[in-house]
């Protein structure tokens, strides 16, 4: 569900795209955010859902340092609702995770 575009680790731009059930777990997660994962979920929300299968997805093009931030949003998350027993939300976030980090590997040659 992601696309690596760009060579440099520092310049390289990601493509993530989650269900949007998941990436609701991100935008709606209360913990503290730094100006930097604010302006990520802005840009979230800006996307538009692709609705043409049966669940909604949106894709967003972020930077290494922003997916690293949008992971670390994504665990926090994970965190908070592994600590309520809510076993729905905490496999959406672990799924959130495990994306992201599929997308920060480095592109294979």
């Amino acid at each position: 569900m992601d696309e690596r575009m760009g060579t440099d680790r520092h310049t390289r731009m990601i493509r993530i795209e989650l269900y949007d059930d998941v990436w609701d777990i991100a935008l709606h997660y209360d913990g503290t955010r730094s100006p930097l994962a604010m302006a990520l979920l802005a840009k979230i929300t800006s996307m538009p859902l692709d609705t043409q299968l049966a669940s909604a997805r949106r894709a967003v093009v972020c930077s290494v340092h922003e997916a690293q931030a949008l992971l670390s949003i994504f665990r926090a998350a994970a965190n908070v609702h592994a600590l309520r027993s809510d076993r729905h939300r905490l496999r959406l976030a672990g799924d959130g995770c495990r994306l992201v980090i599929n997308a920060l590997r480095p592109p294979r040659p």
